[in-house]
């Protein structure tokens, strides 16, 4: 019994060895490709401080890749479908980027790191079928609509979601006021203090439903004035 153990393992092992001594330098290509496409994307994601960083979206894509190499090793070994693998990694991504969605009480955010997960695993998908130059240059189509469409979106709609004020508040409440923004993904400035009176500037673009912030923020109990610059 253990002859055979032994027989079969060495098997496995040699079939590996002469996997790599074929298809070596394809194989490393497409690893390359896999940790490039996802790095790349994944800078751009990180360099927005968003859900999203490069490890994650190398794993991602690393990930997908190897499945999508194990599924056509298995169908060759096996006979089996080569798409089953695969197409779990459709279903299975979509925890993964729902992870990257954040909600709040004014804003919904993440949703476009969500769909770069999403893409990444595409990207995966197509490099562990053997098209690594594809995946490549696709990858750099992304990066560039990632860093192409958000500006066009602040050309045609930040007048309406902007916010440019100046806020006064009890010290004793700016903990809590600084807690609120940041739950609601408002970014801010501290400025210096006079007396009891906190300063905090406010000069964002992309604040949806910014009226209804407004009137919240207004309710705030410790605010002292409110300067909006509409």
């Amino acid at each position: 019994m253990m002859l055979v153990e032994t027989t079969e393992g060495d098997g496995m092992l040699n079939g590996d060895l002469q996997l790599l001594s074929n298809h070596g330098v394809h194989l490393a290509a497409q690893v390359l490709a896999a940790i490039l496409a996802g790095g790349m994307l994944g800078y751009e994601r990180q360099r927005l401080s968003k859900p999203v960083g490069i490890l994650t979206a190398v794993l991602v894509t690393l990930g997908a890749t190897i499945i999508v190499m194990a599924g056509n090793l298995l169908s060759e070994s096996t006979g089996g479908d080569p798409t089953r693998l695969p197409s779990m990694i459709v279903s299975g991504i979509g925890f993964i980027g729902a992870g990257a969605i954040i909600r709040s009480k004014f804003r919904v955010s993440g949703l476009a790191s969500a769909a770069t997960i999403w893409v990444l695993g595409a990207l995966g998908v197509l490099i562990g079928s053997g098209h690594p130059l594809l995946a490549m240059s696709l990858a750099l189509v992304l990066l560039l609509l990632l860093r192409l469409i958000p500006k066009l979106e602040h050309m045609l709609f930040s007048k309406r979601a902007c916010l440019h004020m100046t806020l006064g508040v009890r010290k004793e409440k700016l903990e809590q006021l600084q807690e609120y923004l940041s739950e609601n993904q408002v970014t801010y400035q501290t400025l210096p203090s006079t007396g009891d009176r906190s300063i905090l500037s406010i000069n964002e673009c992309g604040v949806e439903h910014r009226n209804e912030f407004l009137r919240e923020l207004r309710k705030f109990e410790g605010l002292l004035d409110l300067t909006a610059d509409r």
